[in-house]
């Protein structure tokens, strides 16, 4: 995606026989200065700074006062050694709490600063014995004498700028590639062109700590100011902390800000850990689609098990996992029985990984109360979440279900074999697709912790009808043909689990709840009316646009947006509004053209009054009562 960026000069040495010699001497002098007391030898000189790699103390006395305390104590102690001069008052600062191993051993680190300013990767471990006495000072520092360059000749803003350039370079035809460190890029789509820098808060300190809206990188931005000693030199930067959780990864950057080069990209560098992995899935059932190896992006998988940030995948009831095998590099997940447990396991686990990241591109984020066990961004509440899926081997009461607790808790999906199939639904991604919309649908609306959000007739039914109308159009995304059935396959029965197809001739409509089998004994017969009103909008806004793909990308947005709008409890006609709300707000923003606005506009509401929800359609509220249908246009967009 980007190739990683680090403009320091590897071969440069501040090291020779004198220097080696000269630390070897100071530490003697100092060790027999301290004989009373400590008894301490040097091991290794690092080449790029000439500082000591390790400073050991054979023998140290006890001494009171905090770790902390003792730490700096001993920094400043052997100051000559790391190679600043007695005039010297070198700048650290530590970590606010010291770590413990398990054999009682204490670490204390210290990060150099100079002027209240960090020095990149310049930090040293101070370790003390189970006993309390120090035992070693390694790591790395730098002295290369006064530092005058404490003031950025670049804004925070023009720097994000640069930042923000790299991830749209490929597609600005206005720079010249060959001239400049981006042609070092690859492409990466992102739409950034009409960002805008603009900063949440900042603190009056020297570093000048600052968090900036991320705009079409989905995440707020850290930034502050950092020295990066770029070999021989040190140079003043903007660091930038850049995540892009629609990718699952971060960033590091350093942009100068000094009188060498101002706005020089000095190191770009990924920070995140990646796992290579695959898996032999099948993307729809194995009627449709037959089993095939599937790359897993990034940050799906974080050991050989099925077990990830996103989704931990587990046999029936207990902890049995499916385990991967490393080939060429790359973990492999390859079950010998095709539709044996280990491939339940497997493709639940694909499916639901694959359904965090389609709506997380829809903004179904961490903001927004998604499933992840750690959030990407500096959004602590609401993790430890991840989905738990289990197949269970056989059959289970309600053959698939979705448990959704409030933001924080692990939503729980559990998959069964058909009673009479005897296929899987874990294996069926009509099923899991429409099981993990609930967890969607029941974190968006009324907010991530409101779990009684759809519990009024139409609002649960519509959890229904949005769960049918996702699982459906996603894979009708890439089909010339429309599916317009839902588990077909895993029951066997070409008409589905519903009383009607999908299509354009689906025969009820709004007016139609609160009788017959709308009268509130099932849920999903209600629902149906809801999905096949949205599936109906997404064909009418593709034929408004041109392009059936385009009608599902904005139909998706229009229903994630419109749930993130609602209210608790939502009627049929409440949902309708906020969805309109929603594409209001398209074209306020600019998201959207004038034209477009007025071709999507009309599409929806057509698609509505077909289904007796025009203008003018009423109800008591979400209940089933009291329905009044419309069939016709608003005024406005009448012929």
């Amino acid at each position: 995606m980007i190739k990683e960026i680090d403009l320091r000069n590897y071969k440069f040495c501040r090291t020779n026989k004198e220097c080696t010699k000269d630390l070897k001497e100071i530490s003697e002098r100092i060790s027999k200065q301290l004989a009373n007391r400590h008894s301490l030898y040097v091991q290794g000189i690092n080449n790029l700074t000439g500082s000591t790699k390790n400073i050991f103390f054979k023998k140290a006395a006890q001494k009171k006062g905090s770790f902390i305390n003792q730490a700096f104590y001993y920094l400043h102690l052997t100051k000559n050694i790391l190679g600043f001069s007695k005039n010297d008052f070198p700048e650290f600062v530590s970590d606010c709490e010291p770590r413990v191993t398990k054999s009682g051993s204490t670490i204390i680190q210290l990060h150099q600063h100079i002027r209240g300013i960090p020095v990149f990767q310049m930090i040293r471990t101070v370790t003390f014995g189970a006993n309390g006495k120090i035992r070693n000072i390694k790591g790395n520092n730098i002295n290369i004498g006064p530092i005058t360059e404490t003031k950025p000749t670049l804004s925070v803003k023009d720097s994000l700028r640069i930042v923000i350039r790299f991830f749209s370079i490929q597609n600005n035809k206005n720079v010249n590639a060959e001239d400049s460190v981006y042609k070092q890029l690859e492409d990466f789509s992102l739409d950034v062109s009409h960002f805008k820098p603009k900063i949440v808060s900042s603190f009056n300190m020297p570093s000048k700590p600052t968090i900036l809206d991320g705009g079409a990188l989905d995440s707020p931005i850290k930034a502050n100011l950092a020295y990066f000693y770029q070999v021989p030199s040190i140079r003043l930067c903007w660091k930038f902390s850049v995540t892009i959780p629609s990718l699952f990864c971060q960033y590091l950057f350093f942009v100068s800000t000094d009188s060498i080069s101002t706005g020089e990209v000095l190191y770009c560098k990924k920070t995140s850990n990646d796992v290579e992995a695959r898996g032999a899935v099948y993307t729809h059932n194995p009627r449709e689609t037959p089993r095939r190896l599937v790359d897993f992006p990034k940050d799906w998988v974080e050991s050989n098990y099925t077990l990830g940030n996103l989704t931990s995948a587990f046999l029936g009831t207990g902890n049995t996992t499916f385990e991967g095998i490393m080939k060429n590099d790359i973990l492999t997940f390859n079950p010998s029985d095709s539709t044996g447990d280990d491939q339940k396991i497997l493709n639940i686990f694909y499916f639901c990984n694959y359904m965090h990241n389609f709506f997380l591109h829809l903004g179904f984020d961490e903001k927004a109360g998604n499933f992840q066990r750690d959030n990407f961004t500096d959004i602590s509440n609401g993790e430890g979440d991840e989905v738990i899926a289990r197949a269970h081997p056989g059959k289970i009461p309600s053959l698939a279900n979705m448990w959704t607790p409030p933001d924080g808790e692990s939503p729980l999906m559990n998959m069964g074999m058909h009673d009479t199939s005897s296929r899987h639904t874990a294996l069926d991604s009509d099923i899991v697709f429409h099981e993990y919309v609930h967890g969607v649908t029941n974190r968006l609306v009324g907010g991530r912790f409101d779990d009684e959000a759809l519990t009024e007739p139409q609002s649960a039914a519509q959890g229904e009808g949005w769960s049918d109308y996702f699982a459906l159009t996603i894979q009708n995304y890439d089909k010339d043909t429309e599916k317009v059935v839902i588990g077909d396959w895993v029951t066997g029965n070409p008409k589905g689990r519903r009383m009607y197809n999908y299509d354009e001739g689906f025969p009820d409509n709004f007016g139609k709840l609160g009788s017959g089998r709308y009268d509130g004994r099932s849920l999903h017969a209600i629902g149906e009316i809801w999905c096949a009103t949205l599936m109906q909008m997404n064909r009418n806004i593709g034929k408004a646009l041109g392009s059936t793909k385009k009608g599902h990308e904005m139909g998706w947005q229009l229903v994630v947006d419109g749930l993130k709008l609602s209210t608790t409890n939502p009627s049929f006609l409440d949902s309708r509004d906020y969805m309109l709300e929603a594409l209001d707000e398209f074209e306020f923003v600019n998201l959207i053209t004038s034209n477009e606005y007025r071709l999507i506009l009309r599409a929806v509401w057509e698609a509505f009054a077909k289904f007796g929800m025009g203008p003018n359609a009423h109800s008591s509220g979400a209940r089933l009562h009291s329905v009044g249908p419309d069939f016709e246009l608003p005024m406005g967009l009448q012929l």
